[in-house]
């Protein structure tokens, strides 16, 4: 008799299952995983100590800050505070800037999204992912004088 309503009420659990709706499939856009250049130049750029002048989204004022810490595992990195603290606060709203800096010849500008602020020992901090579009031109030491291809000099 036990038997029959075990088998009974697992019966009523199958049906019950079977009639559930399935689950809606969302398809999730991974982040692109980190380019070793890429990692490579934020490395350099930090251990240069290079300076990075930074424009907050709808402002035009220019702020100074450092790499501190480059992750290539995760891909992202952490910058200084910027040297205003009204800079400071209005990253912390806006959360957009472009970002310009000069390493062994050559003008390296980004746009990036602060992901996270922290915060140590009253000093705030940046975590930025790595940039996707990443412009850098190499300013040559001399000019260069076009002449045409079929002129020797």
């Amino acid at each position: 008799m036990r038997f029959k309503q075990l088998l009974n009420q697992l019966s009523t659990i199958k049906d019950r299952y079977l009639n559930q709706p399935a689950p809606i499939e969302i398809e999730e856009e991974l982040p692109s995983p980190p380019s070793p250049a890429t990692a490579k130049l934020m490395q350099r750029i930090k251990n240069s100590r290079a300076l990075l002048s930074v424009t907050i989204a709808g402002s035009e004022d220019r702020y100074l800050s450092a790499i501190l810490d480059v992750n290539e595992e995760e891909g992202y990195i952490v910058l200084d505070e910027l040297n205003s603290p009204a800079a400071n606060r209005s990253l912390a709203r806006v959360k957009r800037m472009q970002i310009n800096t000069r390493l062994e010849n050559r003008d390296i500008s980004f746009a990036c999204e602060v992901t996270g602020i922290g915060e140590d020992r009253g000093i705030p901090y940046y975590k930025i992912p790595f940039p996707v579009d990443l412009s850098h031109q190499l300013r040559r030491r001399f000019l260069r004088i076009n002449t045409p291809r079929g002129k020797y000099l």
